[in-house]
């Protein structure tokens, strides 16, 4: 505190409605009520089975309607929904194709979305995702789809969503892509 009092508000619980939420407040005012010098992580395993897909979509329009089924979909095993656009696509393959960075598709979309699963049932999971995209493309929620069959296509896929904010750095922009 700011007189010099210590707070002790390590509680076992994780979440404690008794009142107010004192350790939120104290990370939200950015050190001007008191400086934070303990913290408490939950450690929580890596999941078993992670599966990435990159779709490709024609308007904006369509990237929210994709988000909404993804949610609905495949709620329990989503776990990354990450929107880029073809100029983002573009850059990232100009400054960081040396790195691994590659458009995975044959043609040029004017939007993307990255869309990750994880579980903890490799074959479920899998098969979930599939049966989504399959039926993506049938109700044609987006044009085109790239499902990565292995690690290094993973990292391929994730490579182009977290390498936008380089590559915009590196044409001379410093516009952050992540809100």
């Amino acid at each position: 505190m700011p007189n010099g009092e210590i707070m002790d508000l390590m509680k076992a619980l994780p979440k404690d409605n008794t009142g107010f939420d004192l350790k939120q407040l104290f990370l939200g005012s950015e050190g001007t009520l008191g400086i934070v010098t303990r913290v408490c992580l939950k450690a929580v395993p890596a999941s078993q089975s992670v599966n990435v897909s990159v779709v490709g979509l024609s308007n904006f329009p369509a990237v929210l309607t994709l988000f909404k089924e993804c949610r609905h979909n495949l709620s329990e095993i989503l776990s990354a929904f990450e929107f880029f656009d073809g100029s983002s696509l573009e850059l990232v393959t100009k400054h960081l194709g040396d790195t691994g960075a590659r458009d995975p598709f044959a043609e040029r979309h004017p939007f993307y979305v990255l869309i990750e699963t994880s579980g903890s049932n490799a074959q479920h999971d899998a098969e979930k995702l599939e049966a989504f995209l399959g039926s993506g493309f049938e109700r044609e929620l987006f044009t085109d789809a790239v499902l990565a069959t292995d690690l290094t296509k993973v990292q391929q896929m994730w490579k182009i969503r977290e390498g936008i904010p380089e590559s915009l750095l590196r044409e001379g922009y410093t516009y952050k892509y992540d809100i």
